[in-house]
């Protein structure tokens, strides 16, 4: 069973694809060194959130739900994190790129997300096709969601392209918490928003920096 690793963990070097969303939103204020923590009251319930600020936060710097991402490993000891996945409104995303006009059909790469954390990378190509594995941390997912939510590609049309035969393609698939219809948005050829590039990259960064397992 073949390995992939890299020298510098994984879910630090995600992070620091992240950076590129930076560029749309304001700087993160981090705690201080050697604050004490006990000073803060956390809350006692999932309905409290809302209304509460993180130490070092500013106050609704980060929207409901995602008011515990930031943070980082900070989350309330007795608020389990599957529970705060679970006010995520994202199932799962998934994206894909290629040459192909019908990406969906076939891709070059698949990278899909689940919001309990498992990753699933398939390559495809004429050498053969090969499956991976890995994980994301539940606080990159939520900061994938943000980052989706952000940027406004929920709001964005289905396809934005060239009548060209071959064009560097990808598209994204985001399925809502509710079961219903996912989001469908397709670039080729470069030709969407700056925005849907901007994710298209922090994509990209997952698949190279993850250590992926081949099954």
């Amino acid at each position: 069973m073949k390995v992939f690793k890299h020298k510098i963990l994984a879910s630090i070097r995600l992070q620091a694809a992240l950076l590129g969303f930076a560029v749309f939103v304001a700087w993160t204020p981090r705690l201080s060194a050697g604050q004490d923590l006990s000073q803060f009251e956390w809350p006692d319930s999932l309905s409290h959130l809302s209304e509460f600020t993180w130490p070092g936060q500013p106050e609704d710097y980060w929207d409901d739900p995602y008011n515990w991402v930031h943070v980082g490993w900070l989350t309330p000891g007795h608020v389990p994190i599957d529970s705060l996945l679970q006010l995520i409104p994202f199932s799962r995303i998934e994206f894909v790129s290629g040459d192909a006009e019908e990406i969906f059909k076939y891709p070059t790469k698949t990278l899909t997300i689940h919001r309990r954390g498992d990753t699933y990378l398939r390559t495809e190509r004429l050498a053969g096709n090969h499956q991976y594995r890995g994980t994301i941390t539940p606080h990159s997912f939520g900061r994938l969601a943000y980052m989706i939510e952000k940027l406004g590609v929920l709001d964005m049309k289905p396809y934005y392209g060239i009548g060209v035969s071959h064009a560097n393609t990808f598209g994204l698939r985001i399925w809502p918490d509710d079961g219903s219809e996912p989001t469908v948005v397709v670039d080729r050829g470069n030709w969407g928003p700056v925005e849907l590039w901007v994710a298209s990259v922090v994509f990209e960064r997952i698949i190279e920096v993850s250590e992926w397992e081949e099954f």
